[in-house]
């Protein structure tokens, strides 16, 4: 759990997600998978979220990006 959220009575809503998002994805290092189960939304509903609040990348959060898996074979096929 993050515990040291910084809140306070004038911020809006809006700026509480950007808080509680972004404090998550740093704590959980960049992974949108824990990240998404921590804060108990959809993995795209975080991607959603990441995209609006300021369309920022990993590596803007000082977060390494992952490194891209290759595709399997069977995997052109069902496209």
């Amino acid at each position: 759990m993050i515990h040291n959220l910084i809140w306070h009575p004038n911020m809006s809503l809006e700026d509480a997600e950007k808080v509680v998002v972004r404090e998550a994805f740093k704590f959980f290092g960049g992974n949108k998978t824990r990240t998404s189960q921590a804060l108990r939304i959809d993995a795209k509903t975080l991607d959603s979220i990441l995209d609006r609040i300021d369309g920022k990348k990993p590596e803007d959060y000082g977060i390494e990006a992952p490194i891209p898996r290759k595709k399997r074979k069977n995997e052109d096929k069902a496209s």
